[in-house]
């Protein structure tokens, strides 16, 4: 028994965790300088002799520590308490020995730190609660958005559906005013043609009138031809809008086109100023006939109209496997702010003229439309020498007939 306490005093002593050897009552008779250093007392006498109560929590099963130590041994977590009352979290084994000459019962205890571990396990705990909370909160969060995502969807389906519902209502109040356009239009043409014819058959008869009755007359042939050509611009701004323009594109000659123009306007007041520049050797413009005429005549018209002042210079000429023609005046141009606009439907360029100018902001909107369905563009600037000059272009018949022939070549010979 000696022997075996001889050997675990050293043990005690070289351990580098808080360790002691007590009797069978709980006695301390040795403790090494670990154990001294956990609790906090010093010297070493004023520790052994002392009960283990003293030192370990909670101290009323300590007795029952001790029992079970002497049964066999016996492990578990208690607390050391330091001589400032902090509490140390250890792992404790108590281990039975004989010491003494009369191989009494003793114990040996070492204790295991469990503060890091603690703290490790605390940390991970607050960890594990904010998880938790994060998590708890993110759900809280989730099902809030959800019911968000749910309310809007339901209000988008519903707008969805109101807008759907408005469009295809707008669509019939556009289809039915597209139709009540065309059957007004075509109402009143028929009785503006008879007019006018009825209006030649007395203007015919130069002996018959008296001259004021004969200028009332002309007076009233020139409302009925603009009455005429605002009725035959809706008619076909209706069958572009629908679709149903009848545009078909074929060689053209410019020259004809002019002439048929220059014709036209013989009526108009100002149409001496228009200068044809057209070169002799101009080739065909893939067009159709009807469309570039009217194209042609708006812009000469507006030039007339805007630009009373100064001749108005019509020109033509191709460049770059397009034909292309401009109308340029010597007027006071158009406002920079006003040229991105000046192809929209009723846009007028100047309020004011609508008290001079004849004109309901249909001309140049036309005009755009006809030379799309003929595969053209327009472009509009301010002439740096002054006043407004519109640019049309339209694909050549012979870069057309020539690429048709190429196909062919290409066929045949496969």
């Amino acid at each position: 028994g000696e022997l075996e306490y001889q050997k675990y005093a050293r043990l005690v002593e070289s351990l580098a965790e808080p360790a002691f050897i007590c009797s069978a009552e709980g006695i301390l008779h040795m403790v090494n300088p670990a154990f001294l250093q956990v609790c906090g007392t010093a010297p070493e006498a004023r520790v052994l002799k002392q009960p283990l109560q003293r030192f370990i929590q909670p101290s009323q099963a300590v007795a029952s520590m001790l029992q079970a130590g002497l049964s066999g041994g016996w492990s578990g977590e208690v607390t050391l308490q330091r001589a400032d009352g902090t509490p140390v979290p250890v792992m404790l084994s108590l281990r039975p020995l004989l010491w003494g000459r009369r191989e009494r019962l003793a114990l040996a205890g070492t204790a295991h730190d469990l503060s890091e571990i603690k703290r490790q396990q605390a940390a991970l705990q607050a960890a594990y609660e904010q998880v938790a909370s994060a998590h708890a909160e993110l759900g809280r969060m989730n099902l809030i958005l959800e019911e968000r995502v749910a309310e809007k969807t339901a209000s988008l389906t519903e707008a969805y559906t109101r807008l759907e519902r408005q469009n295809l209502a707008l669509q019939n109040l556009d289809r039915l005013k597209s139709d009540f356009v065309s059957l007004v239009s075509h109402e009143l043409r028929a009785p503006l043609t008879n007019i006018n014819a009825g209006i030649e058959l007395l203007l015919a008869r130069p002996r018959s009138l008296p001259s004021s009755a004969r200028r009332t007359l002309q007076l009233v042939q020139a409302e009925i031809r603009r009455l005429t050509h605002f009725i035959e611009t809706i008619l076909d701004l209706s069958a572009l809008d629908a679709g149903r323009a009848p545009v078909y594109p074929a060689p053209l000659d410019v020259h004809a086109i002019a002439s048929a123009i220059q014709r036209q306007m013989t009526h108009l007041p100002g149409a001496g100023r228009v200068r044809w520049n057209f070169p002799p050797a101009l080739p065909d413009f893939l067009a159709d006939e009807r469309a570039l005429t009217s194209v042609l005549f708006h812009l000469v018209d507006n030039a007339l109209k805007y630009a009373p002042d100064g001749p108005v210079e019509v020109s033509a000429g191709a460049q770059e496997g397009r034909g292309w023609l401009s109308v340029r005046d010597h007027g006071p141009g158009i406002a920079e702010a006003d040229l991105p606009l000046l192809f929209t439907r009723f846009f007028r360029a100047r309020p004011s003229d609508s008290q001079t100018v004849y004109g309901h902001g249909l001309g140049l909107y036309m005009v755009q439309r006809l030379l799309e369905a003929m595969n053209g563009t327009i472009r509009v600037e301010n002439h740096p020498e002054g006043g407004a000059c519109f640019t049309c272009w339209l694909p050549l018949a012979q870069e057309e007939e020539t690429g048709e022939e190429h196909e062919l070549e290409n066929s045949g010979r496969g």
